[in-house]
């Protein structure tokens, strides 16, 4: 059965964790998305049956958020006893439905093992070791969807400066007309927004608009769908309707110049020798101004963006401060009320005191008074100050061993 799950995988094994020295969260995503990938490729009827055995390994609410109902994974079937009455076809039918149940369940069960499996192959053991069974050996207290959560959170947790980096990455990205799709970009830019997501420090509409805006604009070839894309009102200017927007010129750009589109590049050098000088004067004049707009808005974006950094920074340090400050009022209070209940049990004959006599050298104690104290009353050499009438409210210098709180 596990032949059969894995039959569809579009890969067979997780690429490796063992030869990379520092793991990080780009080695995660990675991971994660061939186990999703292979995950998608099981059939399954469970959580809208759109996505396969998805629902299995993804968090709860993000494949909620994707699916739009939850993914309820499959129980094994009771044996159950099929009543007489029934007549044939029905009987037929509740046994139908009991095998593809069970059916179901042992394709959840042998998915779950595979995925395990590749993933304990790929990732070094020591980074598991913490989920491992150590009388089995195994990881069958845990399941993929844990294992992914852990390595999340624990080996490979996002930085500020991997998202930062992974901007910068994307910004400097020359579009190629020719050889990528608008699609492509506005994917990168939404999984930034998420990835910033993570860690409270998102990015807004329009900065994820604005970075993607800088990347049609670093190929030089979207000119006029930029000057009317700034011609927009600020409303409209989303990151749905820049996928669109572009879309529609990059469309309009292969109609115009099926032999490519780099092949303007030539086609402005002919104008340029035509002559046509005027005309691309001022279309450059045009486009300089169009770039000037967005390197300015790019820069309000970054220092938006740096505030709301030390925004987040400053208010995980005055939680931590609140958190420290809660922690020492918690002791100071316990330390005053366990004052106040040592005091209040010294007081004798309290009924809560937890001692019932006082001896002068003994202390609190359960068993005798200082004035049947046979080691005061018979060693008055060693015991030349020792008092019998001592008691809880006058200790008369006796020892306070044993009180509450001491």
């Amino acid at each position: 059965m596990p032949d059969k799950v894995t039959t569809n995988f579009p890969l067979l094994t997780f690429q490796s964790w063992r030869h990379l020295p520092n793991i990080n969260y780009k080695n995660f995503i990675e991971l994660q998305k061939d186990t999703y990938a292979c995950a998608s490729s099981v059939p399954s009827n469970a959580g809208g049956g759109n996505h396969g055995c998805l629902g299995q390994v993804m968090p709860e609410a993000e494949y909620l958020r994707l699916a739009g109902v939850p993914y309820v994974r499959t129980q094994f079937p009771n044996v159950q006893d099929i009543p007489q009455r029934m007549n044939n076809f029905e009987q037929y039918r509740v046994e139908l439905e009991r095998r593809r149940q069970q059916e179901q369940a042992e394709r959840e069960r042998d998915l779950e093992q595979a995925l395990k499996r590749m993933i304990i192959q790929a990732v070094p053991e020591r980074y598991l070791a913490v989920l491992r069974n150590r009388q089995t050996g195994a990881y069958e207290g845990h399941s993929v969807r844990q294992m992914l959560d852990h390595l999340r959170t624990t080996v490979a947790p996002l930085t500020y400066e991997e998202v930062e980096e992974e901007y910068n990455r994307i910004g400097a990205t020359n579009f190629d007309p020719d050889g990528m799709e608008v699609t492509e970009v506005i994917a990168e830019v939404r999984d930034l927004g998420k990835l910033a997501e993570t860690i409270n420090v998102p990015f807004n509409e329009a900065q994820l608009t604005n970075l993607a805006i800088k990347v049609f604009t670093n190929c030089g070839h979207f000119t006029h769908g930029i000057r009317t894309w700034m011609a927009l009102p600020t409303v409209e200017r989303t990151l749905d309707n820049c996928h669109q927007h572009f879309m529609t010129e990059h469309t309009t750009l292969r109609r115009l110049h099926p032999q490519g589109i780099g092949a303007i590049t030539g086609h402005h050098a002919n104008a340029l020798k035509e002559g046509d000088l005027e005309y691309w004067r001022t279309t450059t004049k045009e486009l300089m101004e169009v770039v000037n707009a967005l390197r300015q808005e790019q820069i309000d974006m970054r220092q938006d963006h740096n505030t709301m950094r030390q925004e987040y920074q400053e208010q995980t340090r005055l939680i931590n401060s609140a958190s420290s400050t809660t922690t020492t009022t918690t002791k100071a209070k316990k330390a005053t009320k366990g004052k106040a209940k040592r005091e209040e049990y010294q007081q004798e004959g309290n009924e809560n005191n937890p001692y019932k006599y006082y001896c002068w050298i003994h202390g609190c104690n359960n068993t005798h008074p200082s004035s049947a104290c046979r080691r005061g009353l018979n060693n008055k050499e060693e015991y030349p100050n020792f008092k019998p009438e001592a008691t809880f409210t006058n200790r008369m210098g006796g020892w306070w061993k044993g009180s509450y709180g001491s």
